[in-house]
């Protein structure tokens, strides 16, 4: 080609195992290096902004979907959707003076759905409007889904991610104005992934522990989700509400 441009990049977007779409609506959205839509499990991004690779084309698109991904994860508590890209659609600005037009692509590997299907939704997640997945969100949502995969637990994961939000700021104080969260929130974290626990699950051995009830499981999953939704809204460049305890369950 002799100048090469990314019309439309292409990816499947597929449910994780536990769900099917049935029949959801379209979703448009606008951003300002392309218009993307949702529609019949393929997500198009049309580019509004001249990239000459595919590679260069993909940066911005994928960013956005990866912030979809964790943001659709966050609220409801699991991973729903994965972005799978499929091919790229190129011209050639400057084409041969017979008029010939060169479209490319690549198609990637599939991703299968499971044949066991728990729930059926007819509603995508809702695309993030200011939320960014910065490596920092990246390490506390992989940490989160370690532990909602069964493979790390609670109190390890939520004093790790108090900790990290910690050193990010200086200390405690400056963690609460850095990412919008009451200081009472985190130091309610940090009493409960403390001195919760027995013998496997415990974050430290000490002579307080006691079991977590019920209340303080549901408030540490909300409170950490929360905590990683405002650290990805200020990262987007928007204003999170100021977490506070009456934002979180009741223990």
């Amino acid at each position: 080609m002799n100048d090469p441009h990314v019309v439309a990049l292409y990816y499947e977007a597929n449910p994780v195992e536990h769900l099917r779409y049935e029949n959801p609506a379209p979703i448009s959205v606008t951003r300002r290096q392309f218009e993307g839509t949702l529609a019949a499990g393929v997500f198009v991004a049309r580019m509004s902004e001249h990239y000459p690779t595919e590679e260069e084309g993909r940066i911005p698109v994928e960013a956005f979907l990866r912030a979809w991904e964790v943001s659709a994860a966050l609220s409801r508590g699991h991973e729903e959707i994965r972005f799978e890209f499929e091919r790229a659609e190129m011209i050639d600005r400057q084409p041969r003076t017979d008029g010939t037009v060169f479209l490319t692509g690549r198609v990637t590997a599939q991703v299968n759905v499971s044949a066991t299907v728990i729930v059926v939704t007819s509603k995508y997640p809702s695309p993030p409007n200011d939320f960014a997945v910065v490596p920092l969100v990246e390490t506390l949502w992989r940490r989160y889904e370690r532990y909602s995969n069964g493979k790390e637990p609670l109190f390890a994961m939520s004093y790790f991610c108090l900790t990290v939000l910690e050193r990010e700021a200086g200390d405690r104080r400056g963690a609460a104005a850095k990412f919008g969260v009451h200081k009472s929130v985190l130091n309610k974290i940090g009493e409960l992934s403390s001195a919760r626990g027995d013998e496997t699950t415990a974050r430290k051995a000490t002579n307080q522990l006691q079991p977590a009830s019920g209340n303080e499981v549901r408030w540490l999953e909300a409170a950490i989700r929360a905590l990683i939704t405002n650290v990805g809204t200020a990262a987007g460049g928007g204003h999170p509400e100021t977490l506070c305890m009456k934002n979180l369950p009741v223990i």
